[in-house]
């Protein structure tokens, strides 16, 4: 391993902090999109131009810490989620719902620590620089630090059991690792295989996306000539097939991905995504109506795969995935619990290879997590102090350490990992707690880790503890860059108004839905259904353990929260792959 942090991929780093940031939250605000991997790529070959024009090539694992971390320091949403929690407070909308528990309307029970209250003038000067900003400021800033205590533990764990000890494939890392060594290197057949490939991608990003916009702005519509995200083919098959989700993605990434990955894992993922978004959607529709009224009374024809994939996960799918995801954790752990315990007693003695890598050992990394996990708890209990608190534990200390294990294998066996729905309103509803506060604040629950990017860092001959090191330096530059340009947006115009158009159609909406949730008139989860999923689970997985057929219990479990028009683009990537495989070897 070779150094990658140095002055130079530093700079680079800051670059995009104080240059690109604004960037990246003004096309949020505008666009309601991320911006974070064009100025990612910005800044990698910008950097990496610069030092050639200077004649000091970088170092493939300069480019590497730049590569996977830049996105870190542009993000700059801490602080516009803080001002989403001010819109809450003073939203006409906030004041239609009222509190079940206590009779009052939701605008009157905001906490401190949630936002100023409706009455601060912050609101009409439009700036964080003011005592009531304090409170909220303060819990953010302590929940993103106990956050990184618990998330960078978690993260070397993940990497020195599934990267070191099992060596799992982590099949997207070599895209990324490939195309580092080409920003860095600039090995002909590779230069001009990215530069043709980027043509292709801006033409299509320009049919598909500028031409619309363009359109919009000077007449009033947009002329789309390719449909974003995919080609909706409901209208066409709704009439035999009912709530089916059918459909062609429209973006190019699922095809790329698909040509990586292995064909036992893409078939699994297509036989989940068509079982559970096809044929689960129209058999619940047609054949159990009664098991699931909310979903037969809300679909009509004419609906979208959008509409089918958010109402049907809303009054189908939540307590099923919450019960498959349970079984994925468990299932392996039963089958290699040898492994797993020798695994982790390897951990304990660090390897040579992790040694070399720089990771810390067990106990160091267990000591950091309990540390972060103890801040996370007792901040939360400080906020909300009658919320039950073994609730909390289980879900920041229990939970997230199982949960991020899961992910890792997950994203080391097929690439993709799942997120369980909705686990944090479960457990408010579970634990019966009727106040508001509890819908305003969840308690920093790990659901995943960059364990990919380590993976990267391994192929691309980086040291890892660069990644760490990085990830350290970049929370408090985020926090404050995040500060400044949010303030600056804000005191340019209100946030949402009509000169950030996202702001004005996606906050209403997810005031809304936060509204519905903390007055109780949302309940979707259904015991049974989650017990039913785990034991059907369990009983896929050990069937198939007696039979001769590949199976992928990973890739089963990412296809079902995969929905069919990018699941159909993975093999139709696998195909194309193939193909020119075989055509090579002729």
């Amino acid at each position: 391993y070779e150094v990658g942090l140095t002055w130079r991929s530093w700079l680079a780093i800051l670059f995009s902090a104080c240059f690109l940031m604004p960037i990246v939250l003004f096309y949020q605000l505008v666009a309601g999109q991320s911006g974070i991997d064009p100025a990612v790529y910005i800044t990698a070959i910008l950097f990496s131009e610069i030092a050639r024009l200077f004649g000091s090539q970088m170092k493939k694992q300069e480019v590497c810490v730049i590569f996977n971390t830049v996105g870190q320091a542009v993000a700059g949403t801490a602080f516009l989620g803080l001002l989403f929690n001010g819109y809450l407070t003073i939203s006409p909308l906030t004041s239609m719902f009222v509190d079940p528990f206590t009779k009052r309307p939701m605008n009157e029970l905001i906490p401190w620590w949630y936002a100023p209250p409706r009455d601060s003038e912050v609101y009409i000067l439009r700036t964080f620089f003011h005592s009531d900003w304090l409170g909220p400021i303060i819990v953010l800033a302590l929940f993103s630090v106990f956050g990184l205590l618990q998330n960078i533990p978690l993260t070397m764990i993940s990497a020195q059991l599934y990267i070191e000890t099992e060596n799992l494939p982590f099949p997207l890392a070599s895209i990324d690792a490939s195309i580092i060594e080409t920003l860095a290197e600039r090995s002909p057949v590779r230069t001009l295989a990215f530069t043709l490939s980027g043509i292709v991608g801006l033409i299509w990003g320009f049919i598909t996306y500028t031409v619309p916009a363009v359109s919009q702005g000077i007449y009033g519509l947009p002329a789309t000539i390719i449909p974003i995200p995919w080609a909706d083919l409901t209208h066409w098959t709704e009439q035999v097939i009912p709530g089916a989700a059918i459909g062609f993605a429209t973006d190019l990434m699922p095809y790329m991905w698909g040509m990586f990955l292995p064909g036992s894992i893409i078939a699994w993922m297509v036989i989940s995504s068509v079982a559970i978004w096809i044929v689960g959607n129209n058999l619940v529709l047609k054949v159990f109506p009664s098991s699931f009224p909310k979903w037969a009374e809300e679909y009509t024809q004419g609906m979208n795969i959008s509409l089918i994939y958010q109402r049907s996960t809303l009054w189908v799918w939540a307590s099923p995935f919450i019960g498959l995801t349970i079984a994925v954790g468990i299932y392996p752990m039963v089958k290699h619990y040898k492994a797993i315990v020798q695994s982790f007693r390897s951990l304990s003695h660090l390897s040579l290879s992790s040694r070399r890598a720089g990771y810390l050992p067990l106990k160091v990394l267990m000591a950091m997590y309990v540390a972060g996990s103890i801040g996370s708890i007792a901040l939360f209990y400080y906020c909300i102090p009658d919320f039950p608190l073994y609730i909390v534990i289980i879900l920041v200390a229990v939970y997230s350490f199982f949960m991020s294990l899961i992910t890792g294998r997950m994203v080391g066996e097929t690439g993709f990992s799942i997120s369980v729905p909705y686990v944090w309103q479960a457990s408010i509803l579970a634990s019966g707690y009727p106040k508001i506060d509890a819908w305003l604040l969840a308690p920093p629950i790990i659901t995943g880790t960059p364990v990919a990017t380590l993976k990267v860092f391994q192929l691309t001959e980086t040291r890892p503890m660069d990644f760490f090191k990085a990830w350290v330096l970049i929370l408090p530059l985020s926090l404050v860059m995040s500060f400044i340009y949010v303030s600056l947006f804000w005191s340019m115009a209100p946030i949402p108004s009509g000169f950030y158009p996202a702001t004005s159609i996606n906050w209403p909406v997810s005031v809304i839905q936060t509204g519905i949730w903390a007055t109780r008139q949302i309940n979707i989860f259904r015991p049974n259904l989650i017990l039913w999923s785990m034991i059907i689970v369990f009983v896929i997985a050990a069937v198939f353990d007696f039979l001769p057929i590949p199976f992928s219990l990973m890739g089963f479990a990412v296809g079902t929260t995969m929905l069919p028009p990018t699941s159909f683009a993975f093999l139709i990537g696998y195909l194309i792959g193939k193909y020119f495989s075989i055509c090579s070897q002729l």
